[in-house]
């Protein structure tokens, strides 16, 4: 039967095993123990959470309003405003950015100072764009971010050494997802005022040059009953008023809408879990570390065991 040559691989490692009993176990118990004192070691960490749902808008754009009343079919959903577009908001450098220039209550013992992110993890550079560059590449290592697709929910987390700058964080984050939503908002709602304010002005032209051609009508024929012709031109013009006082009167509306909703101030995204102060740190990871220890070991204990095998084979 020919030999195997994953047979000749372990026949050889259960050898080495053999002859290396003892180093083997040494070299485990020194990485358990080391491994150990990491993780009680290990500086403690602090994880704020915070949850939220982006809100659909109840009420159609004014543009939109307008365009069905037009008889214009324009879709009613935002496609931009779903729940992965806000995680991906959320870790987009802008955002990032304004996170870390904002100052944060850091108390340390008795004393308490404001201070950026760049200052309080310490970010290096040589000059202040790269400090804050770091900054917000060590924030970004920091937070986690997930997405629940059929409850529509965007989580959030934030893991800082200190609670309270890892709540005020948090509370950042969505301070400036529900900023982005405001400007943006308020910035359509201001170019469709401006569209609807011009075309407005249209619709009003309009119609009472439709209420002109009417008046024509009726001062040069005041007896068009008596003429079927007469009457079918009266008719399309009255038709023609009609239409153009409910164009006017959509227009109106419409322009009042864009109006409101330029000032509107309300937020567009509902908080689900607001970001409170942790009450427990994290976890150490015991696990972790002590998996890698025994890795680490097993890997110096086959170094050191070549080597003397090799010694033990130079002296022979």
């Amino acid at each position: 039967m020919p030999i195997v040559e994953d047979d000749v691989d372990l026949k050889r490692l259960s050898a080495f095993g053999k002859r290396h009993r003892r180093l083997i176990a040494t070299c485990l118990f020194v990485g358990i123990v080391l491994s150990t004192v990491a993780a009680l070691l290990w500086p403690r960490t602090y994880t704020a959470t915070a949850s939220f749902i982006p809100q659909g808008r109840n009420q159609v754009s004014s543009l939109a309003s307008l365009a069905a009343q037009l008889g214009v079919s324009v879709p009613l959903s935002d496609a931009s405003r779903s729940p992965g577009f806000y995680a991906a908001l959320l870790v987009s450098k802008n955002v990032l950015a304004n996170v870390v220039d904002r100052k944060y209550q850091v108390f340390t013992g008795q004393d308490s100072a404001s201070l950026s992110l760049v200052d309080y993890l310490r970010a290096q550079g040589a000059n202040d764009d790269r400090r804050r560059q770091a900054a917000i590449d060590k924030l970004l290592r920091k937070t986690a971010i997930s997405v629940d697709q059929k409850a529509g929910l965007v989580r959030l987390e934030v893991q800082l050494r200190d609670p309270a700058v890892s709540r005020d964080v948090a509370r950042a984050f969505i301070a400036e997802v529900d900023s982005f939503n405001l400007k943006s908002r308020q910035t359509q709602a201001s170019s469709e005022r401006r569209f609807t304010e011009r075309r407005l002005v249209e619709a009003r032209a309009e119609a009472r040059q439709a209420d002109d051609e009417l008046q024509g009508f009726l001062q040069r024929n005041r007896d068009f009953r008596t003429s079927p012709q007469l009457s079918f031109a009266y008719d399309r013009l009255a038709d023609n008023v009609t239409l153009r006082q409910q164009i006017l009167a959509s227009v109106a509306q419409a322009y009042e809408q864009a109006r409101i909703e330029e000032v509107r101030d309300t937020p567009v995204i509902t908080v689900v879990e607001a970001p409170m102060l942790p009450a427990r740190p994290d976890p150490r990871p015991y696990l972790r570390m002590i998996a890698a220890g025994v890795l680490l070991s097993l890997v110096a204990a086959r170094i050191l065991g070549l080597r003397e095998d090799k010694r033990a084979a130079a002296a022979a």
